[in-house]
């Protein structure tokens, strides 16, 4: 029992938000997750790390609206 309490307590979780967007909310959003803004409000981004991000679906080289 404690080793199952153990188990749990040290599960790896995944969230993902869907959120509905608007034809023309969709680049803002493309913006903000793909870190192509040119500042952010949030002084803690590291755009560095930017290549570690994690894509559940690549768009390659198009745009969300064009995936869409």
């Amino acid at each position: 029992m404690i080793k199952e309490l153990i188990a749990i307590a040290k599960a790896n979780y995944t969230v993902a938000r869907v959120k509905t967007y608007t034809a023309s909310s969709v680049g803002k959003a493309e913006r903000h997750n793909e870190r192509k803004n040119e500042s952010y409000a949030n002084m803690n981004v590291e755009l560095s790390r930017s290549p570690m991000n994690v894509y559940f679906k690549d768009c390659g080289d198009l745009t969300y609206n064009q995936t869409l």
